[in-house]
């Protein structure tokens, strides 16, 4: 399955790791790293992850204390990233 980020997603991405960037350049490394790993599993596995309503879904990444998610929607042959949230951020 082909992932694609929505612009909204991906301002999400960039800002998370942009943040992360300004106090530790390998932290943003190793969160964006944790992200894509997460990504390439989801588009072997696109319904793991929990539905959160009746078109999108949420995946938890594991990253530091709080972690990340990612919330998408599956459209044909392409999973759809609408948002990419830190764990503490409100969803």
């Amino acid at each position: 399955m082909r992932v694609r980020f929505t612009r909204r997603a991906f301002n999400d991405l960039m800002a998370q790791v942009d943040w992360l960037e300004q106090f530790s350049p390998d932290a943003a490394r190793r969160a964006s790293q944790s992200i894509q790993d997460t990504l390439a599993w989801l588009a072997d596995y696109p319904l793991a992850a929990p539905r959160v309503d009746a078109d999108h879904r949420d995946v938890a990444v594991r990253f530091g204390r709080d972690g990340f998610f990612i919330r998408y929607r599956i459209d044909r042959e392409d999973l759809v990233v609408v948002r990419v949230f830190h764990g503490r951020q409100a969803r």
